[in-house]
């Protein structure tokens, strides 16, 4: 009895082991954070100049952040666009912080940037995840 109890969970357990390789994961999700360092007021910046870019990728939320004091004298963007044709999916812009949901994107073929206006160049990083 106990060499078909054995045989019992060893099966079970290949079995699971089997079903858990074939099933779809959930936590597919891919994760880009990108800093730009001294970059100028008004001007988009997704990581390219100092070695952060990660590319292309279906994001479906991006954010961004001013690095110094939040004193309301940086206005922050950020967007998601598709460089192949021009078009922007979506953005927001406040001071200090802003961030947006674009819903479950499939297309791989979209950018996640930040900007910031203010009276100078400043460090700003951004976050986007697909």
């Amino acid at each position: 009895m106990t060499k078909a109890r054995t045989r019992l969970v060893l099966s079970a357990v290949l079995a699971l082991g089997v079903i858990g390789a074939l099933a779809p994961s959930s936590a597919g999700a891919y994760t880009s954070l990108y800093n730009c360092i001294s970059k100028p007021s008004n001007k988009w910046c997704d990581g390219r100049a100092n070695g952060s870019y990660d590319g292309l990728h279906s994001y479906d939320y991006n954010h961004g952040w001013y690095n110094g004091p939040w004193d309301g004298s940086v206005w922050m963007c950020q967007h998601v666009w598709k460089p192949s044709t021009g078009w922007v999916l979506g953005g927001s812009c406040a001071y200090n912080w802003t961030s947006a949901l674009y819903g479950n994107q499939t297309c791989v073929c979209f950018e996640a940037e930040v900007l910031q206006v203010s009276s100078g160049p400043k460090n700003i990083n951004g976050h986007a995840e697909a």
